[in-house]
């Protein structure tokens, strides 16, 4: 843990949940800094939704603290706490204005009606919509409902704002935009943000650090570039970019090391240590062809191809592999290859990633 966490930041220690028998969060430490944004990102199921609740205090953990601020917050309750929360679908008052929809909370704590219209345009002109002041809720579109419940989020100016998968019901065109859109209030606020999704290339645009979760505990946090250039387990690099996660073993020669892939030996760092080892590699490093065998490659044959509009997606088969071979080639000449073609699938020595393999 760090023991220089600026004021204001989180500090959450030994976290355990269950639901009956089930452990859902098993033994979570982690430090978020003030004003930071965190990203907790994983799988359905992996208990990034029941730490959100946890430190909002709608549920109580079986074991472990929530600090904010210094402050013990497992025994306060939800609403006298420094946080407020923005959930997947915006739950506004349909009979109500966008003005009193933001108000709501403020007007609940006593807050006075000058005081208030000057924080609701505020928050208003922070999420970009001042003109949608008088507008009821029931007359906006899903884009603009979210902007609505962010604002009405961060009216109260919360030390820690919680984020549960805000942008999961909109379409792509709208997600795209409202992640600019969170960037800069995050950055305008300054706050502390934590943010939950399943959703790896959202988690990857708005992050400072990312925590990967599996089946409850944290498997790896750091920051964006750090988790996908440098994956520090087989799950993280699976789950983040979808790599190829191969077997391997890694013999030691007097011409360097080597990995030993089903029957093919390919060429790797001459620094790794020989052994058990997993194979990673992004399906964008791959290249495919039909010529010569380079040093690093696999002969494969293609199962399916599926056109992404900037590139080809590729899956092949190789000979002595349980799981198919994912690659991504960017749109050219040549391509796309035929589905039964018998390929050449090659990178570059650096591109890959290997990490001990146990047994």
């Amino acid at each position: 843990m760090n023991d220089d966490l600026k004021p204001g930041g989180l500090r959450i220690q030994g976290v355990n949940h269950s639901f009956g028998p089930q452990p859902v969060l098993r033994g979570i430490d982690l430090d978020v800094s003030d004003g930071e944004f965190v990203t907790f990102l994983g799988p359905s199921g992996c208990g990034k939704t029941t730490l959100l609740r946890v430190i909002a205090g709608f549920l109580e953990p079986t074991a472990g603290s929530v600090q904010i601020a210094g402050r013990e917050m497992t025994n306060v309750p939800p609403h006298r706490r420094p946080v407020n929360m923005v959930f997947q679908r915006p739950t506004l008052f349909p009979h109500l204005n966008v003005h009193d929809n933001v108000a709501f909370g403020l007007r609940v704590d006593g807050t006075g009606r000058l005081e208030i219209d000057e924080l609701v345009g505020w928050a208003l002109d922070l999420v970009r919509m001042p003109e949608y002041e008088q507008r009821r809720a029931s007359e906006l579109s899903g884009g603009q409902m979210q902007r609505v419940a962010l604002a009405r989020a961060l009216v109260k100016r919360p030390r820690v704002l919680l984020l549960d998968e805000p942008l999961s019901a909109l379409d792509l065109k709208i997600r795209l935009e409202m992640e600019v859109e969170l960037r800069r209030v995050h950055r305008e606020t300054g706050a502390t943000w934590l943010y939950v999704t399943h959703d790896q290339r959202e988690a990857l645009a708005l992050s400072d650090r990312i925590a990967v979760f599996d089946r409850g505990r944290i498997d790896q946090l750091d920051d964006p570039t750090t988790i996908y250039r440098r994956p520090a387990t087989p799950y993280a690099a699976g789950f983040v970019g979808n790599a190829n996660v191969i077997p391997c073993e890694v013999e030691g020669g007097a011409r360097g090391c080597t990995a030993r892939i089903a029957d093919v030996q390919v060429a790797v760092d001459p620094e790794t240590a020989p052994g058990p080892a997993w194979l990673i590699l992004r399906p964008e490093s791959l290249t495919i062809g039909t010529g010569e065998p380079a040093s690093s490659s696999l002969t494969a044959s293609i199962r399916d191809v599926a056109y992404r509009g900037t590139a080809f997606s590729y899956l092949l088969e190789a000979a002595g592999l349980e799981q198919m071979i994912k690659a991504e080639v960017a749109d050219g000449p040549g391509h796309p290859l035929e589905i039964g073609a018998s390929v050449q699938v090659s990178w570059n020595e650096d591109s890959a990633i290997l990490l001990p393999r146990e047994g």
